[in-house]
Order: C-alpha cells, then sequence, then structure tokens
C-alpha cells in the first residue's frame, strides 16, 4: 500500500479539544481529497472517538493527552485516537437501542461510531489505554457540474 499524506495531533484531556480536532482534520482531509460525504462522516466519528477518549478513557485527567493520527492512502482514509486511560472491552457494551437504554443519555458513541465508518476497532493499548481506528473508503471530489449542462442545455 502506498504512502500517503498524513497528519499528527496531540489534544490535552479538555472537552474543547473535541472541537478543536475539527478544522485541522477537515483541512486535511480536503488536501487529501476526500469526497464531502466521507469527511461528515469521518468527523463526526472522529469527535465522539475523541469524547469518548477524553471523558472517558483518561477520565479529564489533564496529565494525560489523546493523540489522533490519520493517514490517507489508496483512497481509504485511517484515523487513529487514542487515549491513556484504563481501556475497556467495546464487545461487552449494551445496545443503545434497547427498550431499557433509549432514553439514556450515554452509550450511543461506539454505536455510532461503527455506522459513520466502513471499519472501527477498538483495541488494547498495550500499557494501558485503547486505540480507536477508523477506517473508511473514499471518493475523489466530484468537480461541480451546474444542472443546465448535467440536462444537456448549453448555459
Amino acid at each position: 500500500m502506498a504512502a500517503g499524506p498524513s497528519i499528527q495531533l496531540t489534544l490535552a484531556s479538555r472537552r474543547r479539544s473535541v472541537e478543536a480536532v475539527q478544522q485541522p482534520l477537515g483541512e486535511f482531509m480536503r488536501s487529501a481529497g476526500v469526497d464531502a460525504e466521507t469527511q461528515w462522516s469521518i468527523d463526526l466519528a472522529v469527535r465522539e472517538a475523541v469524547a469518548n477518549a477524553i471523558v472517558h478513557g483518561n477520565r479529564e485527567d489533564p496529565d494525560k493527552s489523546v493523540t489522533l493520527t490519520a493517514e490517507a492512502r489508496d483512497g481509504q482514509l485511517v484515523v487513529r485516537v487514542e487515549d491513556r486511560g484504563e481501556g475497556f472491552d467495546a464487545a461487552r457494551l449494551a445496545d443503545p437501542r434497547e427498550p431499557a437504554r433509549r432514553l439514556r443519555p450515554d452509550g450511543r458513541g461506539v454505536f455510532l461510531i461503527r455506522h459513520l465508518v466502513d471499519d472501527a476497532r477498538f483495541v488494547p493499548r498495550a500499557g494501558g489505554g485503547t486505540s480507536v481506528v477508523l477506517r473508511s473508503r473514499f471518493a475523489a471530489p466530484r468537480p461541480f457540474v451546474p444542472i443546465r449542462e448535467q440536462q444537456g442545455d448549453k448555459v
């Protein structure tokens, strides 16, 4: 697999870091040629993963950080979000669609992440913490074509 453009960010374990990732990640995805639909899905999935890493993984400990790396190669975007917490087993999470859980204010992040990307893996890190690896295939952005030209009319 050919190497492509990449970025790496180190984020403080503060809730405002969730929004701080949006601009640099968005610029990276646009420069890598990621289509708008995939950008939207990845942006939301990454913000969920970063929020989980800060709140549940690092427990907002100011001495711990979250690392985000992203790489685009061969029509695929790979994003890794790593916390320094105790780790967890994603397979043991309850389904947020269960009637008893529907009105709870938590428990939807991992479910949402899994449905926004082509592949989501939650891997225990050596030494503690969790590495969330998100993969999505993307298409090059389509050029803008005015509606009249699409219908064969001359402008």
